[in-house]
């Protein structure tokens, strides 16, 4: 039962080596336990009070999935986010100019059908313009496992091959 419990034990520890920190990007621990993002969350509770608010109108009725505002056609989108990379306010860290053109893929990548950091490949405007444009799901997942031999695989490989099985 000891041995069971140190093999479990270590194998947790290796888990945890390859983890990669979807938060500070780090290795070693997972976004719910990142030290950083902890430090963070209590400099921005200490800033807002201790209160979520709105990243577009800073409302702490709702958040910015729930707001109605229209986005600003001047100035910053989101006045009222935080990046946690550069630790300035008006934009989240997938935008932030010291994100090194990662957008929202951690380990690089981008999106199968257009190359983009900007949104995940199931969430492409190509894909929006081919269902929209009468075409068939197989000749959208055509496009993305053709890359696939190309050993270009990225962050939403699954939800793009999962995808490509609903036809």
């Amino acid at each position: 039962e000891q041995r069971s419990a140190h093999r479990r034990e270590k194998r947790t520890i290796e888990r945890e080596a390859t983890t990669r920190c979807f938060a500070c990007r780090e290795f070693g621990h997972a976004a719910k336990d990142c030290p950083k993002e902890k430090e963070q969350q209590q400099r921005s509770n200490e800033l807002n009070g201790g209160v979520v608010c709105c990243y577009r109108c800073g409302s702490t009725e709702h958040s910015l999935a729930k707001c109605r505002k229209p986005s600003p056609k001047t100035g910053s989108e989101l006045p009222f986010a935080h990046c946690f990379i550069c630790q300035k306010r008006g934009h989240l860290a997938s935008k932030c100019a010291e994100n090194k053109g990662r957008g929202i893929y951690p380990d690089g990548g981008c999106c199968k059908l257009c190359n983009s950091v900007d949104h995940l490949a199931k969430n492409c405007p190509l894909n929006e313009a081919q269902r929209s444009g009468g075409s068939t799901a197989a000749s959208t997942a055509s496009i993305g496992l053709s890359d696939m031999h190309n050993m270009r695989t990225g962050a939403d490989e699954d939800d793009f091959h999962a995808f490509s099985r609903k036809r």
